[in-house]
C-alpha cells in the first residue's frame, strides 16, 4: 500500500569533482547508481543534513567543502580496519594529551620552591606557545587542534602566577586608567644561584639560535610562499621552533 522513498542521495559527491554547466560544456558525463539503502544509513543522511540546515540557522560555522572532501575521501579511499585503527589512536592520543594537562597543573600547583627550576623557560613557552596558537588559528586547522593549543597557552599563562609574583597597583594606573601590573621574581628564585645560571643558559642559547633565526627567515622569504606578511611571520617562527 506504501511506495517506497526515493532518496536522492549526493553525499558522497566531491566538491572538487564538481564544474561549471555552460556553453563551453559539449559532453556531461553522466552516472546514476540505483540501489535499495538501510534504515540506519538513510537516517544518517538525513541527521547530517538537517544537522546543516540547522548550524545555517543558527549561525554556526562549518567545516569548509575542501575539507568535508578530505574526510569523505579519507572514508572512501582507506580500508575500514585502518581507518578504525587511526580513530582509536586519535583518542588515546587526546585522553594522554589531556592527563598531560592534569600533571603538568599539578606539578606546579603543588611546588613550593623554585630552586633548581627555569623561570625563563616558561616565558620563552609562553611566545611558543602563542606562535603555535595564531598559526593555527591563520591557517584553519581542525577545532580539536585549537582547542588543545589553546588550553596550552592558558596553563602556560597560569604558570607565571606560580613562579612569579603578580600584583595589581591600582594606585600607579597605565594611562590614569588601567590598573598597573606588577611582575617580580619570588625570593625562592631570585635568591638561588638558579637564576644565574639561567641567565646565563639564555644569553649562550641566543648566540647559537639568533643566527639560525636569522637564516631561515631569509630563507623562508626567498623560497617559500606566503599570503603576506604575517603569514610569514608566523610561518617562519613556527617553522623554526
Amino acid at each position: 500500500q506504501y511506495k517506497p522513498i526515493l532518496y536522492i542521495n549526493d553525499y558522497w559527491d566531491l566538491a572538487s569533482d564538481m564544474f561549471p554547466v555552460n556553453n563551453t560544456v559539449d559532453v556531461l558525463p553522466l552516472s546514476i547508481t540505483y540501489a535499495p539503502i538501510s534504515i540506519f544509513y538513510f537516517q544518517i543522511y538525513e541527521a547530517q543534513k538537517m544537522q546543516k540546515d540547522w548550524n545555517k540557522m543558527l549561525g554556526v560555522g562549518e567545516a569548509s567543502e575542501e575539507e568535508n572532501d578530505i574526510v569523505k575521501r579519507t572514508m572512501m579511499e582507506t580500508n575500514p580496519v585502518i581507518l578504525g585503527l587511526t580513530i582509536v589512536v586519535s583518542l588515546i592520543h587526546t585522553v594522554f594529551e589531556f592527563l598531560a594537562f592534569k600533571n603538568d597543573i599539578q606539578f606546579w600547583k603543588s611546588r613550593q620552591s623554585l630552586e633548581g627550576l627555569s623561570v625563563r623557560s616558561i616565558l620563552f613557552n609562553i611566545f611558543t606557545q602563542l606562535i603555535v596558537v595564531l598559526y593555527v588559528l591563520d591557517n584553519d586547522t581542525n577545532t580539536m587542534v585549537v582547542i588543545s593549543v589553546c588550553v596550552g597557552l592558558v596553563i602556560e599563562f597560569w604558570k607565571i602566577t606560580k613562579v612569579m609574583d603578580v600584583s595589581v597597583d591600582f594606585a600607579n594606573p597605565w594611562f590614569g586608567i588601567i590598573p598597573a601590573m606588577r611582575i617580580a621574581d619570588k625570593s625562592s628564585y631570585a635568591e638561588s644561584p638558579t637564576k644565574m645560571y639561567d641567565r646565563l643558559a639564555f644569553k649562550y642559547l641566543s648566540w647559537v639560535l639568533t643566527p639560525l633565526l636569522v637564516g631561515y627567515a631569509i630563507y623562508s622569504l626567498l623560497y617559500e610562499e606566503h599570503r603576506g606578511w604575517y603569514s610569514w611571520t608566523l610561518n617562519m617562527c613556527y617553522g623554526y621552533l
